[in-house]
């Protein structure tokens, strides 16, 4: 069986420059309804906090290779090192027989919610709400940033890979990621 070589639970962590996140301002666009740049009437307003943002996040992720006995799924749930998730059935029935699997953890770091706090306290309901989807698209791609360094290292193998599964997709209750209190965010890769 093929698989990657690790030592001893080994975490491998990064802190991402802001610059090498591919963060894409069009993501939180779409999200307020708009389709393009030209016809979203806060683009400056966008801009303004995005600046603020990037200048105080702190980018952190890290992810790990668990083996099937550290990870592993009956029907609608994992377990990774005996911590039970309550995925629903779409992702746990897509992981059965798995042979390894990729923890991936990343947060834009606490400094960022405070400032969202910060945000709140303006009660301007529109800032804060273009405040939280920036804090989103950075979060995602601090996900897809970790995601190529877990691809790289498993191209290296010849091991196939899955989409990434995180809590608040497929029925997976974003709750659930509370127990994996690390980081702020849980992702699987699945390696077979």
């Amino acid at each position: 069986m093929k698989e990657i070589i690790r030592d001893n639970n080994a975490i491998f962590k990064f802190t991402p420059k802001i610059n090498d996140l591919n963060i894409n301002l069009f993501n939180v666009i779409k999200a307020t309804g708009y389709d393009n740049n030209k016809t979203f009437p806060f683009k400056p307003l966008l801009d303004d906090l995005f600046n603020e943002a990037k200048n105080i996040i702190i980018p952190q992720c890290a992810y790990t290779i668990l083996t099937s006995v550290e990870c592993y799924t009956n029907i609608g749930e994992i377990y990774i090192k005996n911590i039970r998730f309550k995925t629903d059935r779409i992702i746990s029935s897509s992981l059965k027989n798995i042979s390894q699997a990729a923890l991936f953890v990343g947060t834009v770091g606490e400094i960022f919610d405070n400032w969202l706090e910060e945000k709140k306290e303006i009660e301007d309901p529109f800032t804060e709400y273009l405040s939280n989807l920036i804090g989103s698209e950075i979060a995602e791609s601090i996900a897809r940033w970790v995601y190529k360094k877990i691809i790289q290292e498993v191209d290296e193998t010849g091991l196939l890979f899955t989409n990434r599964y995180s809590p608040g997709y497929c029925g997976w209750n974003v709750e659930e990621q509370k127990k994996y209190s690390v980081f702020s965010q849980i992702i699987f890769v699945v390696l077979h």
